[in-house]
């Protein structure tokens, strides 16, 4: 039987029917209630100008690097975040350096996010997050699975599952989830990213792994980097935020599923209860509609 978390997950569809490729003859959908696969087409030298140039104005944007140094993934994070803001707009952030730590597991966030160990690391990032129009995670494929440091931060955030205390503002945002490898597919290494975004609430998801035959972004070939930017900008051109991301079916019932949970008491501290009651979600109010 699948697992439930598998199958709220699925249900995204709207938040994944866009996922860009991983390499460079199709798109996939790797994820969702409909498979779709289809050629690319190149977007023409002016994309730029005619399509997204000046739509984005005012865009701020906080990048999560998975890894200190600036390898390929932090070069198509710094792409995106460049057609999309100025340099003044875009907040980086890198992992471990930011947050050089590792979940305990004492579950004391479950009754007091402040309470963390690392509460003042953790809150530098959520505040950068919260601030943002556009989330852009990055990292690389270590071992079919994303940098240990981006697990652990990670595992850091479970607490703003929507099974727990989630952040209303996460459901006004839109993501996108990148990687790059030597050689393998991303998809595995994006998942764990997308699937916690998914779970947090946000609404409006894309990734684009890539397989770049290169340890280090000076050792890409052109035509990779071609490749590279020719896809950000057909991305760029669908992430204007000049309005609220749709929320989709998969948000929906999963909030809706949790919201009968807190609401049969079924918490898993009394703290969360109080959450839910305070927000005003155990009535009428949604988090969608107040962002």
């Amino acid at each position: 039987m699948m697992p439930v978390a598998t199958m709220l997950s699925n249900c995204n569809a709207h938040a994944t029917d866009d996922h860009l490729r991983e390499n460079s003859h199709r798109t996939a959908v790797p994820y969702g209630l409909v498979q779709i696969s289809k050629r690319m087409r190149h977007p023409p030298p002016d994309w730029d100008v005619m399509h997204w140039a000046g739509r984005t104005q005012g865009m701020r944007i906080a990048v999560v690097n998975g890894q200190d140094h600036r390898g390929s993934s932090y070069h198509m994070g710094r792409i995106l975040a460049d057609k999309l803001a100025a340099d003044e707009d875009i907040t980086e952030l890198f992992l471990p350096h930011d947050l050089p730590h590792f979940c305990r597991g004492c579950y004391t966030c479950l009754e007091d996010e402040t309470r963390c160990p690392y509460w003042d690391e953790k809150k530098t990032i959520l505040d950068a997050m919260e601030e943002a129009d556009l989330l852009i995670f990055t990292s690389p494929n270590y071992c079919l699975a994303p940098s240990g440091a981006m697990k652990s931060f990670l595992d850091m955030m479970f607490d703003y599952w929507v099974v727990h205390r989630p952040k209303g503002w996460m459901f006004g945002k839109r993501a996108v989830v990148l990687c790059t490898s030597a050689g393998a597919s991303c998809r595995k290494a994006m998942r764990p990213i997308r699937d916690s975004l998914f779970f947090w609430g946000v609404p409006y998801i894309r990734t684009y792994g890539l397989a770049v035959q290169a340890a280090g972004w000076n050792n890409v070939s052109a035509r990779k980097k071609e490749e590279i930017e020719r896809t950000l900008t057909r991305l760029a051109s669908k992430l204007s935020c000049d309005r609220p991301p749709r929320i989709g079916i998969g948000t929906r019932l999963v909030f809706s599923v949790m919201r009968g949970m807190h609401a049969a008491g079924k918490d898993s501290s009394p703290a969360e209860g109080r959450y839910w009651e305070e927000q005003g979600w155990l009535g009428k109010g949604r988090p969608w509609k107040t962002v």
